[in-house]
């Protein structure tokens, strides 16, 4: 499956999940750092200075927080982070295709006030 099949799969499945969620607050957010030609184009034209992201190529996060009470919260994160050589480092020759080490986590999180 190349990359934007799977990127179109992930942002369907997302999609149709959201709209059956009755919650107080849903985040979703979708990263690409792949930098290719548009993010040096974008940096020029904000004046930002280029960021070395190391091999930090995509990024996922969703929030769900749910009111109990008018005093109390339940929150859950889930956050999935993609590393591979990403912009001038996939042409080095220690890259390796199809090598991709990630980190996830998952936190549930209950807040209240006495």
């Amino acid at each position: 499956m190349n990359k934007y099949s799977y990127c179109a799969t992930m942002l369907a499945a997302i999609l149709s999940t959201t709209t059956m969620a009755n919650a107080s607050s849903l985040a979703i957010s979708v990263a690409n750092d792949d930098a290719g030609i548009f993010q040096p184009s974008l940096n020029a034209l904000y004046g930002r200075q280029a960021a070395d992201r190391g091999d930090y190529t995509v990024g996922l996060f969703l929030g769900y927080s749910h009111d109990l009470t008018d005093a109390s919260q339940l929150s859950f994160h889930i956050a999935q982070d993609i590393y591979s050589p990403s912009g001038a480092n996939k042409r080095k020759p220690e890259a390796v295709k199809g090598d991709r080490a990630f980190s996830a986590f998952f936190i549930p999180d209950w807040s209240g006030i006495h």
